[in-house]
């Protein structure tokens, strides 16, 4: 699940999971529900609206030990991302198509060693090194804005075949992961459709460290993958890529970013790098910067400020944000109100959207 609270202070700790279990079997759940406006500026008025918005999710869990002495991790999440109007034609194949691609994961573990297999489950840098109450990439990645987490060949919600290594002393988790068809987020048991075209072979590698090398509160993140072009591929499917046929680009993504906590205050850096590949000699690439800051008031309050800049390669017109979050514990329940202003949406100059979100989070 691509989880909407990423703050790590303090406010974290009031999102409670319980769990019901049956032998080794346990089932948990979140639900999100949401107040959202969004309001363009003026010759694009007509896309402002406001709404409710919603997302839950149902995880089913095993783990246990093998007859060989190592361990093992099974389990897949239901999620109901709640896309588009419900009453619309082509909404139910937008809503089956994501309901079964979260969290499918068969994992076998040698201590400090994780071999896996399956979809959306391998480590990930999603919620970067900026520490944020919610996730502002998402808040305004609807509003058409080009900064997005989906960079490069997104590996890592495609179906496949990976091994983490945890470094306690150094306090990193290192991975490395493969996917057959980037793009493919698993198909029939019994193999693929032979009539469904396919995307070419991709890989990524992902360092996550939490107080790093020894030193408290230091967290770093760093990820890369890549889809080469070739000159048999065929017409591209799925997210995230253009036609991947015969050409010269390569499609790769790269994140890296740096935090620091100093106890109730929080900083953080992270930067973007998004390179979509062409059947031609030309390609198109997308940076972002992002800085942010989170203040702890006390135990329940928490405060986020932060900024980020997304640059087309070839674009004058420069996407900005700047936002303001706010959530507060109330035990179970986590309330958040985040407000964020986003300028050149798309790198259309004077094309300036204001979204406000009241958010409502728990688990169970």
């Amino acid at each position: 699940m691509k989880n909407k609270l990423l703050l790590t202070s303090a406010l974290a700790s009031s999102l409670i999971a319980g769990s019901s279990a049956i032998a080794q079997t346990t089932s948990t759940g979140d639900l999100v529900v949401n107040y959202r406006t969004q309001s363009f500026s003026s010759g694009y008025d007509v896309l402002s609206t406001r709404t409710i918005g919603r997302e839950s999710q149902l995880n089913i869990q095993n783990k246990g030990k093998l007859n060989n002495g190592m361990e093992y991790a099974a389990g897949f999440s239901l999620e109901f991302d709640g896309q588009g109007d419900a009453g619309g034609a082509s909404t139910p194949q937008t809503e089956r198509a994501t309901i079964s691609n979260e969290n499918v994961y068969f994992d076998l573990i040698s201590g400090n060693t994780t071999f896996t297999i399956g979809v959306d489950h391998i480590q990930r840098v999603y919620g970067g090194a900026v520490p944020q109450v919610t996730s502002v990439i998402d808040d305004i990645n609807i509003t058409g804005a080009g900064t997005t987490f989906q960079i490069g060949a997104v590996t890592s919600e495609a179906a496949g075949v990976g091994i983490t290594q945890k470094i306690p002393g150094a306090g990193l988790s290192v991975s490395a992961y493969y996917v057959p068809q980037a793009g493919n987020t698993g198909g029939y048991d019994a193999g693929t459709n032979p009539t469904e075209s396919g995307r070419n072979p991709a890989y990524e590698f992902t360092v996550l460290g939490t107080d790093t090398f020894g030193v408290k509160g230091l967290t770093i993140v760093g990820t890369y993958n890549k889809e080469t072009r070739s000159p048999n591929a065929v017409t591209a499917i799925g997210v995230g890529a253009s036609a991947n046929g015969a050409g010269v680009n390569d499609t790769v993504g790269k994140w890296y970013g740096i935090g620091y906590n100093f106890g109730q205050i929080a900083i953080g850096y992270d930067h973007i790098s998004d390179v979509r590949g062409a059947i031609t000699s030309t390609r198109t690439e997308e940076t972002t910067n992002m800085y942010g800051a989170t203040y702890a008031v006390d135990k329940d309050l928490t405060i986020g400020i932060g900024y980020m800049k997304t640059e087309k390669e070839g674009d004058p017109d420069n996407e900005k944000a700047k936002y303001v979050q706010i959530g507060y514990n109330l035990g179970p329940v986590t309330a958040i109100l985040a407000g964020t202003k986003v300028e050149n949406v798309g790198y259309v100059a004077g094309k300036d959207v204001d979204v406000v979100t009241a958010r409502l989070s728990t688990k169970f």
